[in-house]
């Protein structure tokens, strides 16, 4: 059976997320592993606090990993849930776990962050998609529990040459799910090449919008077209292009009220 890895804190958008994975795990027929990972607390010197011992927090981790289970279950009876704690740094951990179970998606929720919180806090969402090599889907907080039925593609037609085809098509496969492609911009570049690239490869035409706000593009073609989930592939960047170059996919997760899959490059 094909695995979902739904990734909680124990948030609120997290357990908005975990309805979401039990429903979308009943509607596919694939089991869930849930995950927490949990790091010891410490003081500005490097030395843990006396708060708690590792096997305290690791009890604590296991005991609300017991009740999101319990609550999924609860809410989608039949519904195969496995759960494990571990403890270390998210990213490893959670690309550890796909490197295990291979699954077909990682599940995250993601929380909208601004001003001084958003310069020196990561966002948990974000970090696991910087780092996966597995399509990663972040659940909003403001997302209702429905099925997926309309996926949007939405590109800057750039990087061509390592545009994930094959995982969008299998992720396609695998959500069940009508596909369209979408490119927003505010010139008129029309990109007559890569148009014709995706037309060929997926079997549908990308629709341009124009617009000064990429964003209100975006919201405003997921409103005509009943989007339900839209698609993004994050691109490659090193740190000091990221430092200089301005890239879409964290305000999409952190600021859209669909969920928001994040398919890597090939």
């Amino acid at each position: 059976m094909a695995t979902i890895v739904l990734a909680t804190d124990f948030s609120a958008p997290s357990e908005n997320a975990a309805l979401f994975a039990a429903a979308l795990a009943r509607d596919l027929n694939v089991s869930i592993l849930l995950v927490h990972v949990y790091q010891l607390p410490m003081t500005l010197d490097e030395t843990p606090p006396l708060l708690m011992s590792t096997e305290e927090i690791r009890n604590s981790a296991d005991r609300s990993l017991v009740r999101t289970k319990e609550a999924m279950e609860k809410s989608y009876p039949g519904i195969n849930v496995r759960s494990e704690s571990r403890m270390g740094d998210i990213e490893e951990e959670i690309r550890a776990v796909s490197r295990e179970v291979s699954p077909i998606m990682i599940i995250v929720g993601s929380q909208h962050t601004e001003g001084i919180e958003r310069l020196f806090i990561e966002n948990s969402a974000l970090s696991i998609i910087r780092k996966s090599k597995v399509p990663v889907l972040a659940i909003p907080l403001e997302a209702k529990v429905s099925s997926l039925r309309n996926m949007a593609l939405a590109t800057d037609l750039k990087g061509m040459k390592h545009f994930p085809f094959t995982r969008i098509t299998e992720i396609q496969k695998a959500l069940q799910c009508t596909l369209f492609a979408v490119h927003v911009h505010s010139g008129d570049e029309q990109h007559t090449d890569e148009r014709q690239q995706i037309r060929s490869a997926l079997g549908v035409d990308c629709d341009i919008v124009q617009a000064d706000h990429y964003t209100e593009g975006l919201n405003r073609y997921i409103s005509e077209k009943s989007i339900d989930v839209l698609a993004v592939i994050p691109h490659r960047h090193s740190f000091f292009e990221r430092l200089f170059t301005k890239t879409h996919t964290p305000d999409l997760v952190e600021n859209l009220s669909i969920p928001v899959l994040c398919i890597p490059e090939d």
